[in-house]
């Protein structure tokens, strides 16, 4: 280190972070390739996904989960309406207010979308004897867990099968 530069208390703590940003973006395009087929691009699949672990998220709701603002979002959600995936339907409550559901016409494409994200991960973990895998998921479940938490997440308890 250069002079006047200490090392982190957390010696390991900077490269932590570039590591998981490589890893996540490493995942990202691993995904994209086994799934071009289906026609969805990124932005669409990274939705869909949202839609299959939460139900019947406002689009607010679904911006801060996906860390989006609500305008580019709404496109998102407009063209997957078009192709019939998802539905807005009016919040029971709140007739101001849609919420964004999965329709019937994207149940076709989830067994190929769970089979690349399992194919995915297996690449990702080659070398991992299954009891390591499951530690490391859910290791990274309880770091999610937690800087969900320390952000105030406002749907991570509606995550469908919780973080856990």
């Amino acid at each position: 280190m250069g002079a006047g530069v200490s090392k982190p208390v957390h010696g390991d703590a900077p490269e932590y972070g570039t590591v998981v940003h490589d890893v996540a973006r490493l995942t990202r395009v691993a995904f994209d390739r086994r799934i071009r087929s289906l026609g969805l691009t990124r932005s669409q699949w990274w939705v869909v996904g949202s839609l299959l672990r939460i139900d019947g998220p406002t689009q607010t709701e679904m911006a801060a989960y996906l860390h989006l603002e609500r305008a580019p979002l709404g496109k998102i959600v407009d063209k997957l309406e078009a192709n019939g995936w998802v539905v807005r339907r009016p919040d029971p409550r709140d007739k101001r207010v849609n919420r964004v559901f999965l329709t019937n016409k994207i149940e076709p494409f989830v067994p190929t979308l769970v089979l690349a994200s399992c194919n995915t991960f297996e690449d990702a973990t080659e070398g991992l004897d299954d009891a390591r895998r499951l530690k490391l998921l859910a290791e990274l479940k309880g770091m999610k867990r937690n800087l969900a938490r320390a952000l105030g997440d406002p749907l991570e308890q509606r995550v469908k099968g919780g973080t856990d």
